[in-house]
């Protein structure tokens, strides 16, 4: 005899709530984080990454996703700029909208005075010389590049000096490319304009003149290409960087 199961209703919110309750209490992981965690430096295994590797596979991340890894065309482009500019204007914010300065002032101070190990230190260290900055080289950078290879310049990107030059020429001569509005050019902008990030303008020039004092003072050739520079006449930036080569 077949017998004939019975739908549930839906359970109410207050029930799925004290479920959740119920499930957070005896976790037995409720609490633990760092060393207390059981799985504190304990690697995954070979297994276990495949596992969760497979159990992820066709997941959406985001709802973006399916414009991930996909070239989109320029009136695509253009079109999704006007319709953001639009909900700006109408007060719309992103979920990852910028914290405001006062936030970000707190969150800086709240770390001035903390205290790290040696061990942690290194960590740290080592963290950052595995990262590649900037992710993407900019079309000027690009163009400079080009240029070099042409020329059979040798050089090297991105390399880890004050400041990150763009490119480290015959490991002696240190090439910015600066950007007229991230760097401010004094041809454009006067002192007291903002740029970004609570900086003006003068607080660029001062950051980039200090780079420039410390490069020097480790016997470096420090030379800055301008944006405007490189878009009127790029051979007469590729000269100058022949000129400091000439004069080594």
């Amino acid at each position: 005899m077949n017998r004939v199961r019975k739908e549930r209703a839906p359970a109410s919110e207050e029930t799925r709530l004290k479920h959740r309750m119920r499930m957070l209490k005896n976790n037995p992981m409720k609490g633990k984080f760092g060393v207390e965690s059981p799985r504190y430096n304990k690697p995954w295994s070979t297994e276990s990454r495949q596992k969760l590797s497979k159990s992820r596979t066709g997941l959406k991340t985001s709802v973006r996703s399916k414009f991930l890894g996909t070239k989109q065309s320029e009136d695509f482009k253009k079109k999704v700029s006007e319709g953001l500019k639009k909900k700006r204007a109408a007060g719309w914010k992103p979920l990852h909208y910028k914290a405001s300065i006062a936030t970000r002032l707190k969150m800086s101070n709240s770390q001035k005075n903390r205290i790290f190990t040696p061990e942690h230190k290194a960590k740290l260290k080592l963290a950052r010389a595995r990262q590649i900055l900037p992710f993407k080289d900019s079309k000027l950078e690009q163009a400079i590049e080009k240029k070099l290879v042409e020329n059979n310049i040798p050089f090297t990107k991105h390399a880890r000096l004050k400041g990150t030059p763009d490119f480290l020429v015959d490991n002696k001569i240190c090439v910015f490319v600066d950007g007229n509005y991230w760097h401010a050019n004094p041809l454009l902008f006067a002192p007291d304009v903002y740029i970004a990030r609570g900086r003006t303008a003068k607080d660029v020039w001062f950051y980039d003149l200090e780079v420039n004092r410390i490069l020097c003072k480790d016997k470096y050739i420090v030379l800055r290409l301008w944006e405007s520079d490189i878009t009127n006449n790029i051979d007469s930036c590729i000269n100058k960087i022949q000129l400091e080569r000439v004069m080594l």
